[in-house]
C-alpha cells in the first residue's frame, strides 16, 4: 500500500460537506472516486477534518491509500482531469503508510461579511452580507470571552455527532476590512456549524441585539437557543491547517487575496 498526503481546495456550492454520505455528492466521495478512475485501482480517502455543506476549504489536507505506487508528480498532474468542478488538488507528496492528516496542531476559519449592501455578483458565492452597521469593539469584547477550552454546546448544531463540546479557540481577530467584515478564528477542532454559529454571535453583538457581557452566560446555558443565528455557509472557509512539522505552503490565493480594483 502506497500513501500519499494532498492539499486540495473546493467551492463549497458543489458539495454537500467533506464526508462521504449515500445520498448526496461529498467532497470525499468525488476526491476518491476521482483517484480511482484514474488509478483504475481502489482507493482509500482520508481527511483532516470535516467542513459542512456550502462552506468552502482554501487549504484541506487529506492522505490517500492505494495499491499503485507512482511518483508524487503523477499523483499531482494525473488527477487534474479527472477532478470535478469545484475541486482542486494543489500539491501531492509520497508520505509514510501511517501517516495521518490528524490531529491538526490548529485549523482557522476565516468568514468574510459584506457591508450594508449585498456582495458584489463575483464575491456572492463567498460571502453573506449584512445591512446592519455593526460595532466593532463591542464583537472584540465580546470575542474575548470565547477564547480557551470551553464547553460549547451551546454553539453546537442539531445533528453534532462529536463525542463532546469540549474544544479550544486559541485566537479570534474581527476585522472591518472597508467594504466587508473579515472573522478569524483559530482553535484545535470545531463542532457543526461552530463557526457560523459563533459568527452570528458576534455580529448580533454588533448590531446591539445582545451585549458582550452576555457571552458567558451563553456559554453556561450549554443551550443552542441561547446563542445567536447560524450565517450562511457561503461566507465561510477552512482557510488553513496545520500539521505537525509542516514547512511553509504556498496555497493558490482566493478572490479575498487578490486586491479589488
Amino acid at each position: 500500500m502506497t500513501s500519499y498526503r494532498l492539499d486540495l481546495q473546493y467551492q463549497g456550492a458543489f458539495f454537500h460537506g467533506w464526508q462521504f454520505q449515500p445520498n448526496a455528492f461529498t467532497v470525499e466521495q468525488a476526491l476518491g472516486e476521482a483517484y480511482q478512475s484514474f488509478l483504475k485501482s481502489p482507493v482509500r480517502v482520508d481527511g483532516s477534518g470535516r467542513t459542512d455543506t456550502g462552506v468552502h476549504a482554501r487549504h484541506q489536507v487529506a492522505v490517500l491509500h492505494t495499491s499503485v505506487s507512482i511518483p508524487h508528480t503523477a499523483i499531482l498532474k494525473g488527477i487534474q482531469a479527472y477532478l470535478p468542478e469545484g475541486l482542486s488538488v494543489f500539491q501531492a507528496q509520497a508520505v509514510d503508510a501511517g501517516w495521518s492528516p490528524r490531529p491538526a496542531i490548529s485549523r482557522q476559519y476565516r468568514y468574510f461579511l459584506w457591508k450594508m449592501t449585498p456582495p458584489p455578483l463575483f464575491y456572492r458565492p463567498f460571502s453573506a452580507w449584512t445591512h446592519y452597521d455593526l460595532n466593532l469593539d463591542a464583537m472584540c469584547e465580546a470575542s474575548d470571552h470565547l477564547i480557551g477550552e470551553k464547553d460549547f454546546s451551546s454553539f453546537r448544531g442539531a445533528g453534532c455527532t462529536a463525542r463532546h463540546p469540549i474544544r479550544r479557540i486559541e485566537r479570534i481577530m474581527v476585522l472591518n476590512r472597508g467594504t466587508h467584515w473579515e472573522f478569524r478564528v483559530t482553535g484545535n477542532a470545531f463542532l457543526r456549524q461552530m463557526v457560523r454559529i459563533l459568527v452570528g454571535t458576534l455580529v448580533e453583538v454588533g448590531q446591539g441585539k445582545k451585549v458582550p457581557s452576555q457571552v458567558p452566560d451563553i456559554l453556561a446555558a450549554r443551550d443552542r437557543r441561547e446563542a445567536g443565528l447560524t450565517l450562511p455557509p457561503q461566507g465561510l472557509f477552512l482557510w488553513k491547517i496545520d500539521l505537525p512539522g509542516d514547512p511553509p505552503l504556498q496555497i493558490p490565493p482566493t478572490c479575498w487575496e487578490i486586491p479589488m480594483a
